[in-house]
Protein backbone atom coordinates (compact mmCIF):
# COMPACT_ATOMS: atom_id res chain seq x y z
CA UNK A 1 0.00 0.00 0.00
CA UNK A 2 2.76 2.44 0.74
CA UNK A 3 4.42 1.74 -2.23
CA UNK A 4 1.62 2.00 -4.52
CA UNK A 5 0.44 5.32 -2.23
CA UNK A 6 3.69 6.49 -3.17
CA UNK A 7 3.99 6.51 -6.92
CA UNK A 8 0.79 8.15 -7.30
CA UNK A 9 1.59 10.77 -5.20
CA UNK A 10 4.97 10.87 -7.19
CA UNK A 11 3.12 11.09 -10.22
CA UNK A 12 0.51 13.37 -9.25
CA UNK A 13 3.44 16.02 -8.34
CA UNK A 14 5.72 15.79 -11.01
CA UNK A 15 2.50 15.69 -13.72
CA UNK A 16 -0.74 17.62 -12.81
CA UNK A 17 -1.04 20.90 -13.48
CA UNK A 18 -2.08 22.27 -9.67
CA UNK A 19 -0.40 20.76 -6.82
CA UNK A 20 -1.69 17.42 -5.57
CA UNK A 21 -1.26 15.14 -2.73
CA UNK A 22 -3.59 11.98 -2.37
CA UNK A 23 -3.73 11.71 1.65
CA UNK A 24 -3.08 8.01 2.84
CA UNK A 25 -6.30 7.54 4.40
CA UNK A 26 -7.67 8.18 1.15
CA UNK A 27 -5.97 5.51 -0.63
CA UNK A 28 -6.96 3.44 2.36
CA UNK A 29 -10.88 3.84 2.30
CA UNK A 30 -10.34 3.35 -1.69
CA UNK A 31 -7.90 0.92 -1.34
CA UNK A 32 -8.66 -2.37 -3.81
CA UNK A 33 -10.31 0.60 -6.92
CA UNK A 34 -8.05 0.57 -10.03
CA UNK A 35 -5.40 3.00 -10.40
CA UNK A 36 -8.03 4.87 -12.62
CA UNK A 37 -11.00 5.46 -10.66
CA UNK A 38 -8.44 6.25 -8.00
CA UNK A 39 -7.31 9.04 -10.24
CA UNK A 40 -10.17 10.04 -11.32
CA UNK A 41 -11.30 11.11 -7.35
CA UNK A 42 -8.52 13.79 -7.99
CA UNK A 43 -8.79 14.41 -11.47
CA UNK A 44 -12.39 14.11 -12.11
CA UNK A 45 -10.59 13.78 -16.35
CA UNK A 46 -10.83 10.47 -17.80
CA UNK A 47 -7.76 11.16 -20.33
CA UNK A 48 -5.74 12.20 -17.43
CA UNK A 49 -6.65 9.52 -15.01
CA UNK A 50 -5.32 6.70 -17.93
CA UNK A 51 -2.29 9.05 -18.52
CA UNK A 52 -2.03 8.71 -14.41
CA UNK A 53 -2.67 4.88 -14.33
CA UNK A 54 -0.31 4.33 -17.04
CA UNK A 55 2.60 6.22 -15.27
CA UNK A 56 1.50 4.84 -11.52
CA UNK A 57 2.76 1.56 -13.13
CA UNK A 58 5.96 2.63 -14.32
CA UNK A 59 7.01 4.23 -10.82
CA UNK A 60 5.38 1.43 -8.73
CA UNK A 61 7.64 -1.17 -11.28
CA UNK A 62 10.93 1.19 -9.56
CA UNK A 63 9.27 1.69 -5.85
CA UNK A 64 7.97 -2.07 -4.55
CA UNK A 65 10.73 -4.03 -4.74
CA UNK A 66 12.46 -1.35 -2.08
CA UNK A 67 9.06 -0.42 -0.23
CA UNK A 68 7.07 -3.74 -0.17
CA UNK A 69 7.67 -6.36 2.64
CA UNK A 70 5.79 -9.81 3.62
CA UNK A 71 3.33 -9.42 6.70
CA UNK A 72 4.63 -11.67 9.68
CA UNK A 73 4.39 -15.32 9.23
CA UNK A 74 2.63 -15.20 5.55
CA UNK A 75 5.70 -17.58 4.16
CA UNK A 76 4.72 -19.88 7.28
CA UNK A 77 0.99 -19.89 6.97
CA UNK A 78 1.82 -21.09 3.19
CA UNK A 79 4.20 -23.88 4.17
CA UNK A 80 1.73 -25.31 6.48
CA UNK A 81 -0.80 -25.30 4.01
CA UNK A 82 1.02 -26.75 1.30
CA UNK A 83 2.06 -29.40 3.80
CA UNK A 84 -2.12 -29.99 4.69
CA UNK A 85 -2.45 -30.57 0.68
CA UNK A 86 -4.31 -26.84 0.37
CA UNK A 87 -4.77 -25.59 -2.73
CA UNK A 88 -3.07 -22.34 -3.10
CA UNK A 89 -4.02 -19.58 -5.66
CA UNK A 90 -3.00 -15.53 -6.19
CA UNK A 91 -5.84 -13.69 -7.72
CA UNK A 92 -4.82 -10.23 -7.95
CA UNK A 93 -5.35 -7.02 -9.95
CA UNK A 94 -1.98 -6.85 -10.90
CA UNK A 95 -1.01 -8.28 -14.22
CA UNK A 96 -0.09 -11.89 -14.33
CA UNK A 97 3.80 -10.84 -15.08
CA UNK A 98 3.97 -8.46 -12.11
CA UNK A 99 2.64 -11.26 -9.62
CA UNK A 100 4.83 -13.76 -10.40
CA UNK A 101 7.44 -11.24 -10.19
CA UNK A 102 6.67 -10.12 -6.88
CA UNK A 103 5.96 -14.07 -5.85
CA UNK A 104 9.85 -14.72 -6.91
CA UNK A 105 10.90 -11.15 -5.48
CA UNK A 106 9.69 -12.62 -2.12
CA UNK A 107 10.67 -16.68 -2.93
CA UNK A 108 6.80 -17.92 -2.79
CA UNK A 109 6.44 -18.68 -6.27
CA UNK A 110 6.56 -22.40 -5.29
CA UNK A 111 3.77 -21.86 -2.74
CA UNK A 112 0.80 -21.42 -5.07
CA UNK A 113 -0.95 -23.83 -7.67
CA UNK A 114 -2.20 -21.02 -9.80
CA UNK A 115 -1.69 -17.62 -9.91
CA UNK A 116 -4.35 -15.07 -11.97
CA UNK A 117 -4.02 -11.27 -12.57
CA UNK A 118 -5.84 -9.04 -14.33
CA UNK A 119 -6.34 -8.97 -18.28
CA UNK A 120 -8.61 -7.52 -20.80
CA UNK A 121 -10.91 -10.43 -20.67
CA UNK A 122 -11.68 -9.27 -16.54
CA UNK A 123 -13.26 -7.42 -14.86
CA UNK A 124 -12.18 -5.38 -12.12
CA UNK A 125 -12.91 -6.44 -8.23
CA UNK A 126 -15.75 -6.56 -7.12
CA UNK A 127 -16.65 -8.58 -9.80
CA UNK A 128 -16.01 -12.27 -8.98
CA UNK A 129 -14.19 -12.76 -12.34
CA UNK A 130 -11.20 -13.12 -10.81
CA UNK A 131 -11.41 -15.31 -8.18
CA UNK A 132 -14.23 -17.60 -9.88
CA UNK A 133 -11.16 -18.12 -12.76
CA UNK A 134 -8.80 -19.39 -10.14
CA UNK A 135 -11.47 -21.41 -8.67
CA UNK A 136 -12.24 -22.97 -11.99
CA UNK A 137 -8.23 -23.86 -12.30
CA UNK A 138 -7.96 -25.39 -9.12
CA UNK A 139 -11.37 -27.67 -10.06
CA UNK A 140 -12.69 -26.20 -6.35
CA UNK A 141 -16.27 -24.89 -5.82
CA UNK A 142 -17.06 -21.24 -4.22
CA UNK A 143 -18.78 -22.71 -1.07
CA UNK A 144 -15.15 -24.93 -0.15
CA UNK A 145 -12.78 -21.32 -1.47
CA UNK A 146 -11.43 -18.18 1.33
CA UNK A 147 -10.22 -15.51 -0.55
CA UNK A 148 -7.52 -13.27 1.88
CA UNK A 149 -7.79 -9.90 0.56
CA UNK A 150 -6.51 -6.51 1.62
CA UNK A 151 -9.75 -4.34 1.05
CA UNK A 152 -13.35 -4.06 1.23
CA UNK A 153 -13.29 -4.88 -2.63
CA UNK A 154 -11.34 -8.07 -1.97
CA UNK A 155 -14.56 -9.13 0.50
CA UNK A 156 -17.41 -8.11 -2.08
CA UNK A 157 -15.59 -10.54 -5.05
CA UNK A 158 -15.28 -13.09 -2.47
CA UNK A 159 -19.41 -12.64 -1.49
CA UNK A 160 -19.96 -11.88 -5.22
CA UNK A 161 -18.62 -15.68 -6.30
CA UNK A 162 -20.04 -17.37 -3.26
CA UNK A 163 -16.61 -17.90 -1.38
CA UNK A 164 -15.62 -17.09 2.17
CA UNK A 165 -13.67 -14.32 2.84
CA UNK A 166 -11.01 -12.66 5.37
CA UNK A 167 -9.78 -9.29 5.14
CA UNK A 168 -6.65 -8.61 6.04
CA UNK A 169 -5.49 -4.99 7.88
CA UNK A 170 -2.25 -3.83 5.90
CA UNK A 171 -2.41 -0.88 6.73
CA UNK A 172 -1.47 1.55 9.90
Amino acid sequence: LKAWSKALNILLQDNAAAKYEIDLSIIQRHFGKSTRDLAMLVLKNEDKAKRCEELKEKIFTDLWPHESKLMPCAKEILVALKRRGVKTAVASSNSPERITEMLKHFNLLDMFDAVIGLDESIRHKPYPDLLLRALNLLSIKPSEAVYIGDSPYDVLMAKKAGAYSILVKVYE
